[in-house]
């Protein structure tokens, strides 16, 4: 069946004299199933160390009190009748 809107011929890859190889590797899905479980294992343990390095850093204690300095001077300068 042709397509009328695919201009380009189609190639048969049997007909190709490299013709290529259907796996050229030998597969191993119980080493696969290893690296992708060790891989995880190792993420997951250190996702915890990350995380309270990020979270509990001195710079979002600083930017908190910062913050909180500016709402007040917002709150009392909004609150002077001058």
């Amino acid at each position: 069946m042709k397509n009328p809107s695919y201009p380009y011929p189609r190639i048969d890859l049997d007909s190709l004299p490299w013709r290529p190889k259907k796996m050229p590797h030998r597969t191993r899905p119980m080493t696969a199933l290893l690296v992708f479980t060790g891989l995880n294992v190792v993420l997951v343990s250190t996702i915890t160390p990350v995380y309270d390095f990020v979270c509990f850093h001195p710079y979002w204690e600083r930017r908190r009190e910062r913050r909180r300095v500016q709402r007040e001077a917002a709150m009392t300068r909004g609150s002077n009748p001058t």
